[in-house]
């Protein structure tokens, strides 16, 4: 199980427990504009699995459970720039992804994102272990086609590299290569004053291009 650690800095971080994180609440995060090339723009499937599931509220059918197969999708432009909010050692995408860009269907569920996803590349990031890799997508915002869902969520795909090898630079990467990765999750949640009280996570079995 994803170990899941309730804090107050922010709410991707509170849900995912994750060290590739990266506080960015005390920016004020940019609209994307998507309005490069849309010949530029490439189609990334992942395949999953649930192992990780909170709904303690029942606000979910029972579709949705451990075992469920996960599927993704998401568009973007490598050619994006990295935002000025970026660091040396930590690179984010805004301009990547325009709303809808992202979606993960889970169950009769289907997450989808809206405006603001953000695509961070961290190169020799460090916490309390050492240094890291991470390669780490957020949804702010998602939307959900199926069954009426009362929550608001955010969606997430992590990459954790403990060993500092996956990456050689904050450049994009587009389409990850699984094996250079330790951890491998992807799944949605939300949290509130009270504590989690909805999440659905699940292992990265796999990424590949679509087109």
């Amino acid at each position: 199980m994803v170990q899941r650690i309730i804090s107050g800095a922010f709410i991707v971080c509170l849900l995912f427990g994750f060290i590739g994180c990266k506080d960015r609440s005390d920016k004020i995060q940019p609209v994307p504009t998507n309005q490069l090339s849309q010949q530029n723009i490439i189609t990334v499937a992942i395949k999953g699995i649930v192992d990780d599931v909170d709904n303690s509220l029942g606000l979910l059918d029972n579709s949705v459970k451990k075992g469920t197969p996960i599927t993704a999708i998401y568009k973007l432009n490598p050619s994006a720039t990295p935002s000025a909010y970026s660091q040396p050692n930590a690179s984010d995408y805004y301009d990547a992804f325009g709303a809808g860009d992202v979606a993960i269907t889970i169950g009769n569920y289907t997450f989808k994102s809206g405006m603001s996803t953000q695509l961070s590349m961290v190169n020799g990031g460090t916490n309390a272990s050492g240094l890291y890799d991470a390669w780490n997508m957020d949804l702010p915002s998602v939307l959900v086609d199926g069954p009426a869902v009362d929550a608001k969520l955010r969606g997430f795909i992590r990459l954790l590299d403990p060993s500092a090898t996956a990456l050689s630079s904050t450049s994009m990467v587009p389409v990850p290569s699984l094996a250079s990765w330790s951890v491998k999750r992807i799944g949605v949640g939300r949290e509130d004053s009270k504590g989690i009280h909805l999440f659905i996570a699940g292992k990265i079995t796999e990424i590949s291009k679509v087109q």
